[in-house]
Formats: C-alpha cells, sequence, structure tokens
C-alpha cells in the first residue's frame, strides 16, 4: 500500500511535472509563435504603408509633371513604380504564411495597382504634357482608379492586422485553458506549484501583452480607417489630432508644417488646452522640427520647461508649464519634410522610447494623408485658378469702356488676389492712380487717403514705379515696419500704412507686347502672405488686364479717331461747297450769257482762285495723310532770300486782306539779310497757312503785321494779328491735327498750322504761338540761317 501510495504520489508528482513541463513548454512555444507573427504581420503592415506612400508620391510626381514639365518628375515617378514592385514581390513572399484572407487582398491590391499604372500609361501623363484643362479633367476621371488603389493598400493592412488579431484571440483561449489546466493539477501537489505559479504569472503577462496589442492595433486600425475618408487639409489636420491623442494618449498636441525656403515653421492643428493657437510662426532653423527632419528619428524632451529655454522655437509653439514632457515626430513624405507633430503628457506619465513605435507607425499615416491631402488641394487651387482667370477674363471683355475697364480690374481682384488692389495707368507724362478697389474687411476710408497720398517713388527698388520700368513682378513676401516706414513719403502716410495693418506686397506690370501701360499694386492685410506661386497667378491677371486696357484704349482712339473723321468730312464738304458753288455759277454765267471782255476775265479769274483754293486744301489733306501715316514732307531745298518770300506772300494775301478790310503790313529791310536754306514753296504754304488763320479771327478794320528778321545763325519770321487771341488752355492744341477753337464757326479743316510746324520741324526749325485774349495772337517760327547751317538736308530728302 506504501508503496502503490509513493507510486500514486511519484506517478502524481512525474504527471504534474511533465504537465508543467508541456505547460512550460507550450507557453515558451506560444510567445515564439506569438513574436513571429506579430513580425510576420508588422513587416507586412510596414511595407503596405510604403506602398502607399509610393503611390502617393507617384500622384505627386504626376501633377509636378504637368504643372511643370520637368523632367525630374517622370524619373520621381519610375523610381517610385519600381520601388512599388519590389515591395509587391515582398508581400508576396509574406502573405502566404498571414491566411486566405490577406492573400485575396494582396491580390487585389496588386490588380488595383496595376490598373492605376495602366491608366497612367494609358494617358502617358508622366511622359505628355496635357493642357491644364485638359489634365484636370483626366484627373477628375481617373481619381477613382487612385482612390482604389489606397483603399485597397488600407484593406491589406486592415486585414493583416486583423489576421494577427484573430491568431492571438486562439492563442489567448489556449493560455485560458492552460492556466484552468495549471489550477487543477495544482493542488495535487504542493511541490508543483512554483512551477504552477511560475506558469501563472507567464500566462498573465502574455495575456496583458495580447491585450494591449490588440487594443493599439485596434486603434491603428481605426486610426487608419479615420485617416483615409479626409481629403480636405482641414479635415485631414483635424482628424491626425484626434487620432494622435487617442493612440499617443496625450494630452496636447499640435501639428505645424515648415517651409525651410521662408525660413518659417506654422502651427496648422492643435488639439489641447496647452497647444499654441492655429497660425502661429517662427524660425524654421534652428528649430526641434528641423532636427527631427533632419534626423528623420523621434526626440524625446524630458522637460518642457527646460527645452524651452533653450529653444526659442519650442518655447513659442509649447506654453509654459511645470512638470510636462513630450515627443516630437517628424512628417515626412517621400523624401519631402512636411513637418512635425508634439505630443505632450504631464512627467506622472512620461513618454518612453516603448512609446516610439506606434507613433511612428501613426506619423507614416498621418504624413500619407497629409501629403494625399496636399496633393487634392493643388488640384483644386489649379481648377480654381483657371475658373477665377477664365471669369475674370470674361468679366474683362464684357465692356469697351475705358473707365468701367479699370474699375472692372480692381473689382475682379478683390479679394482673390488681394485684400487691396490699386490701379496704376501710364500716361507719357505722368504715372497715376486710376481705380482702387478693397474688401469688405478693409477700411476704405484709409484705402481712398492712402491713394490720395500716394507720391511716385521711382528711387525704391521694389515699387510700381519699379515694376513699370524693368517690366517685371516685384514681390515683398513681408512688409516689416522698417519696409513700411521705407516707402512713406511722410508720417501722415506711415501712420495710414499702419492702421491699413499691411503684411505683403506684389507690383506687376500690365505689358503689351514692348508697351507698358500701367501696373497693379496687390495688397495684403492681417495673416495673409504673397509667394511665387501667388505672383505667378498675378502675373497672369496681369497680362489680361494689360490686354483689356489696351482693348479699351484703342475703342476710345477709333472713337475720337471716328468723330474726327465724321468732323473732317464735314468740315472738308463745308470748305470745298464754296469754291465750288463759285466755279458752277461763274461757269453757268460764262456758257449762258454774252458779257464784256473785263466782266469775262473777272469769272475766269473767280474760276481760278476757287480752284487754287480747292486744290490747296487738297494739298493739305494729302500732306496731313503722309504725316499721320508717319512719311516726311518732301522737301526741295535751295538758297534763297527770305525778304523776298515774305514779300511774295504778302503780294498773294493783299487782295483777301483789302477785301476784308483788314490792313496788311509789310516793309521790306533797308539792310540785306542772311540767306536761308529752305524750301521756298513750303516756307510759302506755312506763311500762307497763318496769314489765312490770322484773317480768320481778325475782325474788319484789324491789322495784320509780317516781319522777318534774323541774325548769323537763324531767321525769325512773325505773323500777327489784333484778332480776337486764343484761350491759355487752347495755346498747347492748336497744332494739332484738325482741331480748332470752335468748330461750330466752320472756318476752316484745322490743317494748316499742324502742316506749319512739321514743314518747320523738318527745316530743323521752332514754331510757337505767343497769344492774349481779346489783344491777339502772334505765330512765330524760324529756319537755319544758310551760314549757320553746313549740314542741312539734302534735296533727295
Amino acid at each position: 500500500m506504501r508503496f502503490l501510495n509513493s507510486f500514486t504520489a511519484a506517478f502524481i508528482a512525474a504527471v504534474l511535472a511533465l504537465l508543467t513541463a508541456a505547460l512550460l513548454i507550450l507557453s515558451f512555444r506560444m510567445q515564439g509563435t506569438l513574436m513571429e507573427l506579430s513580425d510576420r504581420t508588422e513587416r507586412a503592415v510596414k511595407i503596405g504603408g510604403e506602398i502607399g506612400a509610393l503611390f502617393s508620391g507617384e500622384v505627386a510626381s504626376i501633377v509636378g509633371f504637368q504643372a511643370t514639365n520637368e523632367s525630374r518628375y517622370t524619373e520621381s515617378y519610375q523610381v517610385q513604380q519600381a520601388a512599388v514592385g519590389q515591395r509587391l514581390k515582398r508581400l508576396a513572399e509574406l502573405t502566404p504564411s498571414l491566411g486566405a484572407g490577406v492573400q485575396n487582398d494582396f491580390k487585389e491590391l496588386e490588380s488595383t495597382i496595376a490598373a492605376w499604372h495602366q491608366s497612367v500609361d494609358a494617358r502617358a501623363l508622366t511622359t505628355n504634357r496635357l493642357p491644364s484643362g485638359e489634365f484636370r479633367h483626366v484627373a477628375f476621371e481617373r481619381f477613382f482608379v487612385m482612390r482604389r488603389a489606397q483603399a485597397t493598400a488600407v484593406r491589406f493592412n486592415e486585414a493583416a492586422l486583423e489576421y494577427q488579431s484573430g491568431q492571438r484571440a486562439h492563442v489567448q483561449r489556449l493560455a485560458s485553458l492552460f492556466i484552468a489546466l495549471a489550477v487543477i493539477f495544482g493542488p495535487l501537489a504542493f511541490s508543483a506549484l512554483v512551477i504552477m505559479t511560475h506558469i501563472l504569472r507567464r500566462l498573465n503577462s502574455t495575456t496583458l501583452y495580447l491585450e494591449g496589442r490588440a487594443h493599439e492595433e485596434e486603434v491603428l486600425r481605426q486610426a487608419a480607417h479615420n485617416l483615409t475618408g479626409g481629403l480636405t487639409m482641414k479635415d485631414v489636420l483635424h482628424r491626425i489630432t484626434e487620432a494622435t491623442a487617442l493612440l499617443g494618449q496625450a494630452e496636447d498636441v499640435c501639428i505645424e508644417t515648415v517651409d525651410p525656403q521662408r525660413n518659417e515653421a506654422t502651427c496648422v492643428a492643435g488639439c489641447g488646452r496647452g497647444a499654441p493657437p492655429i497660425g502661429t510662426k517662427c524660425p524654421y532653423i534652428g528649430s526641434l522640427a528641423q532636427e527631427v527632419l533632419q534626423t528623420g528619428q523621434p526626440r524625446i524632451i524630458r522637460d518642457v520647461d527646460i527645452e524651452g529655454q533653450a529653444a526659442t522655437t519650442f518655447r513659442d509653439l509649447a506654453r509654459r508649464s511645470e512638470n510636462r514632457n513630450a515627443i516630437v515626430i517628424p512628417l515626412i513624405a517621400e523624401s519631402h519634410p512636411l513637418g512635425a507633430m508634439y505630443l505632450m503628457r504631464r512627467d506622472a506619465d512620461r513618454f518612453t522610447y516603448a512609446d516610439t513605435p506606434k507613433v511612428r507607425i501613426l506619423a507614416d499615416m498621418a504624413s500619407l494623408a497629409l501629403h494625399r491631402a496636399m496633393t487634392v488641394e493643388q488640384l483644386q487651387r489649379m481648377e480654381d485658378e483657371e475658373r477665377f482667370l477664365a471669369d475674370a477674363s470674361r468679366t474683362l471683355a464684357s465692356s469697351l469702356d475705358y473707365d468701367e475697364t479699370l474699375r472692372t480690374i480692381a473689382r475682379c481682384a478683390v479679394p482673390h488676389l488681394a485684400d487691396l488692389c490699386i490701379v496704376h495707368v501710364v500716361e507719357p507724362q505722368r504715372t497715376y492712380h486710376a481705380e482702387l478697389a478693397w474688401a469688405d474687411y478693409v477700411d476704405g476710408g484709409i484705402a481712398q487717403q492712402l491713394r490720395d497720398k500716394h507720391r511716385a517713388r521711382p528711387d525704391l527698388a521694389r515699387s510700381v514705379e519699379s515694376a513699370i520700368r524693368s517690366r517685371r513682378a516685384q514681390l515683398v513676401p513681408d512688409l516689416s515696419d522698417e519696409s513700411l516706414k521705407e516707402s512713406a513719403v511722410d508720417e501722415e502716410h506711415l501712420d495710414l500704412l499702419r492702421r491699413l495693418d499691411l503684411k505683403s506686397a506684389m507690383f506687376v506690370p500690365m505689358a503689351i507686347g514692348h508697351d507698358t501701360v500701367g501696373a497693379l499694386a496687390f495688397l495684403a492685410t492681417g495673416r495673409r502672405r504673397y509667394d511665387d506661386d501667388d505672383v505667378k497667378r498675378a502675373k497672369t491677371f496681369g497680362r489680361a488686364a494689360g490686354m483689356a486696357i489696351h482693348n479699351a484704349q484703342l475703342y476710345a482712339t477709333a472713337h475720337d479717331a471716328i468723330q474726327s473723321r465724321d468732323e473732317v468730312l464735314r468740315s472738308v464738304a463745308h470748305d470745298l461747297r464754296n469754291p465750288l458753288n463759285t466755279v458752277l455759277l461763274s461757269a453757268h454765267v460764262l456758257a449762258a450769257n454774252s458779257m464784256p471782255h473785263e466782266r469775262h476775265q473777272k469769272l475766269l479769274q473767280s474760276i481760278t482762285r476757287a480752284s487754287q483754293q480747292m486744290n490747296h486744301l487738297i494739298d493739305d489733306l494729302l500732306a496731313i495723310g503722309r504725316l499721320r501715316a508717319g512719311q516726311r514732307i518732301p522737301l526741295d531745298l535751295h538758297r534763297e532770300d527770305p525778304a523776298d518770300i515774305v514779300e511774295q506772300v504778302c503780294e498773294m494775301i493783299g487782295p483777301q486782306a483789302l477785301e476784308k478790310s483788314i490792313a496788311l503790313r509789310w516793309s521790306r529791310p533797308w539792310t540785306s539779310m542772311p540767306a536761308v536754306i529752305v524750301d521756298r514753296s513750303r516756307i510759302l504754304q506755312v506763311l500762307t497757312n497763318l496769314l489765312d488763320n490770322a484773317l480768320k479771327f481778325t475782325p474788319a478794320g484789324g491789322t495784320i503785321s509780317v516781319s522777318c528778321e534774323g541774325t548769323d545763325k537763324e531767321m525769325q519770321f512773325a505773323v500777327k494779328d489784333t484778332g480776337s487771341g486764343i484761350a491759355p488752355a487752347d495755346v498747347g492744341r492748336i497744332f494739332d491735327p484738325f482741331w480748332q477753337a470752335k468748330p461750330s464757326d466752320r472756318l476752316g479743316a484745322g490743317l494748316g498750322l499742324a502742316i506749319a510746324k512739321a514743314v518747320i520741324e523738318q527745316h530743323h526749325g521752332r514754331i510757337w504761338v505767343e497769344s492774349k485774349l481779346g489783344v491777339g495772337t502772334t505765330v512765330i517760327f524760324t529756319v537755319p540761317a544758310a551760314g549757320a547751317a553746313e549740314v542741312m538736308p539734302s534735296q533727295a530728302a
């Protein structure tokens, strides 16, 4: 019995020992199986995430090539496509051990990515640059293929994590069974208690580990699914902060994006009371974001307060608070630095490097979602820009009225391109503010005062005048107070600039061919800042605005030309009617009646004078037509005596002056005068035109004096009358073709003085007017004396 008892005890002890050994072996096997399963699953999930990131890189490369036509985007797409193929091969080796469901999702992933590549190759999107409108249509047409491939990659990762969760659940059930067996067999032998206790502890630790990992995987799966649903930047950032706060168990979360070229880091999203306000900016160089982006590794901040004192950037981004620690994770997509995430906790629950794997996974998913949102936002921005430019072009083309065109240009630019837009127009003698428009949130009274205070500043390196002069757009990304002081003309002007809260500016010329019709000043207030992309949009709008102004100017010129033509036709018809009636009447009398010889001769003289008058008008019209076509009046130059020329013209005009009871005075100088080299007929034409004008505007009983005097250098001719005179405002216009002080008086076509000015200037002389209302007018012109003009125009000229 004792043997039996001993055998039984030994048997029980042996059974317990075997059971204990078996449970121990199974425990270790479960740990090994679990680690192997976790390793395979995590590698598959990581490769799936890399495929998603590379796929987004392909999309960005296609957008970049279509926007810039640069070959580096084609090469980038090819490299990323090859990398996707390599990772698919690696997944093909891993998926057989992850279950049939994962294998099916992998096959679907291969199929959708192949469909995407075939779609891209079929349209040659990386080698053939499409027009922007067509590319936008193709992009939105094929967007579902891209979304389908991205969604398939997410489903693959979810399937892998689900398979891992299922296997872990199976192991947990076995662990529970082993615990039950250990509890049953434990009381049978005290000697097995230690071993059983050890096994129970190991099993409990394994169970807790499995539960924790299962919870983390579930959170990651929910975060991945949540991030795939966001398309706009604002929505994606909101989802990222929520997921990060949940998974990272952080009290405060903030995300900042970086712009290395502008040395700027900007807080774009935040969650928690300690997060900085959205829009907070700080220098990029020397920041923690720069550090983690350069190393590509997260960094744990043991004490936010101490780090804030050492790093200005972190002090600005994280509000100072006692007993806080943080972790900073880089956001990188396709080797392109996007920014960084900041997670903060109380010191009671410090971050450790054991937290980095899960936050790294979340950061990778956040980078992918952020990059996708940027790509979609870029496509939307391209579409919005094209729609704005198309609408602006249609609006600008809707009217040819000059003033309305200027108002339309200013209104179209606000607020799409600027908070305040000023249209400057270039005229021959000045550049001035032509129109002004401002957004509803801008103080219009201050804007108008600013326009009135404007003074030209050609001395500034970046200004409207500089843009007009260089014909290049100019960007002022940040208007500091020093810049405002430099631009201001006085203290009042500086105060207006400060009150408008101006922060950035662009100056864009409006050029048509080789001519610059003006410039546009785009001013930004508040948080708005201009960059190179804004300059490109502004230049495109400036070209459309310049064309609209040019067309309005052409229309105004054409309208004026039509009015001038109609006025000329009326004047010519009037001037031709009187001599033509004289010819017709004289011819009728000659044909109908017999008359004395003297009467006969008078009628013939009347016909001759009328014909000469008509011929003179026709010559004037031909001459002015030649001048307006840019041609010179032909000259036949000879050495002439100026006194003979004056005497001849007085003899010709004398009878007309006598007929109007006007005294025409001319006395030949007693001394000899210097000769001139001129075209005698043209100088006679000039003097005749001047005397004709004097006769028209001098009343009966008045006097017209013709003088000629000179020096060895030049000869001066003058025609002085005692007529009504010319208003000061009209003195500068009397040499314009077809201009008349009183068109209703029908005193000629208004060509004489214009032709006289052209003839004198071709003789290298000068002509001007001196006049007083109610006193009279004197027209004076000079021609070089023969002795002073060694080089004169040739007779061929």
